[in-house]
């Protein structure tokens, strides 16, 4: 018998299964609504072959609860997966994206008040797993199964879904914000970076 905590992140619930069942199984048992987006098993992107195979196939230890959620696609939100004792903080963008911002456009990156003093930051770095604190967050080289640059959080223990929204949210919203800020600055970065090309004559 194999057990499942299933979630597709607005609900939560636990599934019990047969080597003969499917994660695609798993979710009709729950009753959930899988949507359009992504699910990861235990932290990790599965894939549709793998959605569809069984159980058994996938090699999966019946002997502990795992860990599937659906996660939805957003247009322009940073995402959190909690997985194995970490929580991956994905930007919306991928690692190239934040390094033209910073390049060409650092403001983008600031979150500041009326009196221009800062409130929150985000960089890239070149490490792989990056950061996420108070005063800002830095995403590194690594990226999650859809490429987007990711930022690596240590959960301490207990930290639970409920826990980790109550003493994050702030921040992920100023990371949002942010966020907003680089979608808003795209169209100027490409504009000025074609018309420095156009400045460059190789003989």
């Amino acid at each position: 018998m194999f057990r499942f905590s299933v979630s597709n992140g607005v609900r939560r619930t636990t599934v019990d299964a047969t080597s003969e069942d499917t994660l695609r199984t798993v979710f009709g048992k729950s009753g959930l609504e899988v949507g359009n987006g992504t699910i990861n098993l235990d932290g990790t992107a599965v894939t549709l072959e793998e959605m569809d195979s069984t159980l058994e196939d996938l090699g999966i230890n019946p002997e502990i609860t795992h860990s599937v959620m659906s996660i939805a696609k957003l247009n322009c939100a940073v995402s959190v997966v909690m997985a194995g004792g970490v929580a991956v903080v994905a930007s919306k963008f991928d690692p190239e994206v934040l390094k033209n911002a910073a390049k060409y456009r650092p403001d983008a990156l600031k979150l500041v008040n009326e009196d221009k003093e800062l409130l929150y930051s985000i960089a890239p770095v070149a490490g792989n797993k990056g950061s996420v604190n108070n005063v800002g967050a830095e995403f590194g080289s690594a990226v999650n199964s859809q490429g987007k640059a990711t930022a690596t959080v240590p959960l301490t223990e207990g930290m639970n879904r409920e826990k980790f929204i109550e003493k994050y949210a702030g921040i992920l919203s100023k990371i949002r914000k942010i966020e907003e800020q680089i979608d808003a600055a795209i169209d100027d970065i490409e504009a000025e970076k074609s018309s420095i090309a156009e400045l460059v004559t190789e003989l």
